[in-house]
Order: structure tokens, then sequence, then C-alpha cells
């Protein structure tokens, strides 16, 4: 059976759920990946401190 799915990422510069720093996207058609974005978000202020440990995963 063909799988088709859109896959969602967010990174966070921190703990805070509000800290979203990237955002990536695959689409999978049929088991192959159609597409791919990915995008810098600028986490609003008092959620923009960059934990070293979220960025090495990062």
């Amino acid at each position: 059976m063909p799988v088709s799915f859109t896959a969602i990422d967010f990174e966070t510069a921190n703990r805070s759920l509000a800290s979203a720093c990237a955002l990536g996207v695959v689409r999978v058609r049929d088991g192959q990946v159609v597409d791919t974005r990915y995008s810098l978000i600028r986490p609003p202020a008092g959620h923009d401190a960059f934990e070293p440990g979220n960025v090495r995963i990062h």
C-alpha cells in the first residue's frame, strides 16, 4: 500500500513552547519525498534566549 503524508518538525530556542526558531516540512507521496521546506523563525521577545543544549541539537 502506498504511503503518503506530510511531516512537520518545530525546533525551539529553549524549553518554552513559545520559542519556535525553525520549521521543517517534508511531503511524502507514494513512499517518495516530493517536497521539502525549511524556514527560520525569530522567537518572540521574552522567549528568544537560545539555550546551549537546544543549539547543539539543531
